[in-house]
């Protein structure tokens, strides 16, 4: 924990900034991996994906989807929906994009079983 400097890129254009890295609160839980799995998608340059695939943003949309099972309180939906419909384009991604979001995935799937 403590002063953290952060680089890398948002939307293909390099960023930077000074944060704090606190560990008291990691996000764990089942819908904050949702947000954070959303938002890294959304976030990936528009040609992280191949041609025939989604953009960054619908794939976030993609992700959203499982908020709804959630607010059901159907986590074997949920998984299912992860393991057929987000699983799948995540796969599909350059290594370096791949790597970090199937570690997304994966640790929202164990959270959710």
């Amino acid at each position: 924990s403590g002063p953290t400097r952060l680089s890398g890129t948002m939307a293909g254009r390099p960023v930077g900034g000074i944060g704090f890295h606190e560990r008291t609160l990691p996000f764990t839980r089942d819908f904050e991996l949702v947000l954070v799995l959303r938002s890294s998608l959304r976030h990936l340059p528009p040609g992280a994906f191949p041609p025939d695939g989604p953009t960054p943003a619908a794939a976030a949309d993609l992700v959203w989807e499982i908020d709804g099972f959630l607010s059901h309180r159907d986590r074997a939906g949920a998984r299912r929906y992860l393991a057929t419909r987000i699983r799948p384009v995540v796969d599909r991604l350059p290594d370096r994009h791949r790597v970090h979001l199937r570690q997304i995935v994966e640790d929202l799937d164990a959270r959710l079983a």
